[in-house]
């Protein structure tokens, strides 16, 4: 199905590498209340794309929501980079949040989703073919559905700070995400 959404290019998630892509956000919010969201658990649970059962900001501290994630380093009101050092997601590369205040009522937001080659070569190497094999963008590339995730999500904590944010469904993404990760 090819999607008629269009969306802003400044609202697009960007391709950084085969394995990396970036979302960017302009929170209307001071930097400390778009850290309370992105730092705390009560933060999470409003705008996460499934609820934290656990998040301890500390070096090496878990974040466990439909996975477990550990914080690898965090500057308050600046970044915290996150990794998946077991489970299945073990060696994807990870995830990073950063903040950076533009003015007294606003703030960039960036989110960055890495999947790393071992996953990929952990399958290829036991001869089976690897679940990315069958990706929008060809081998090696990631799902529409994931960028879709992640696009909504992003969009949702940008929507506690200001209600005007455009909603799409998550259908509508992944429609939009199969397209633009093939083109």
């Amino acid at each position: 199905m090819e999607s008629t959404l269009e969306i802003r290019f400044d609202r697009v998630g960007h391709l950084i590498t085969a394995y990396a892509m970036c979302w960017v956000r302009y929170v209307q919010a001071p930097i400390g209340q778009v850290w309370q969201a992105v730092s705390t658990k009560e933060g999470l649970e409003k705008w996460w794309i499934v609820p934290p059962r656990v998040f301890n900001l500390r070096i090496d501290g878990l974040f466990s929501h439909h996975w477990d994630n550990t914080i690898t380093s965090y500057e308050p009101l600046r970044y915290i980079a996150l990794n998946e050092p077991r489970g299945s997601y073990r060696g994807t590369g990870g995830m990073r949040f950063e903040l950076e205040a533009k003015g007294d009522n606003e703030t960039t937001f960036m989110f960055l989703d890495t999947f790393g080659p071992t996953v990929l070569a952990s399958e290829a190497i036991n001869g089976m073919p690897t679940k990315f094999e069958q990706q929008s963008g060809g081998p090696g590339t990631i799902w529409s559905s994931v960028t879709a995730g992640w696009h909504g999500t992003v969009d949702k904590l940008e929507r506690l700070f200001d209600d005007e944010v455009p909603f799409n469904s998550n259908e509508e993404l992944c429609c939009f995400y199969l397209g633009y990760i093939k083109a």
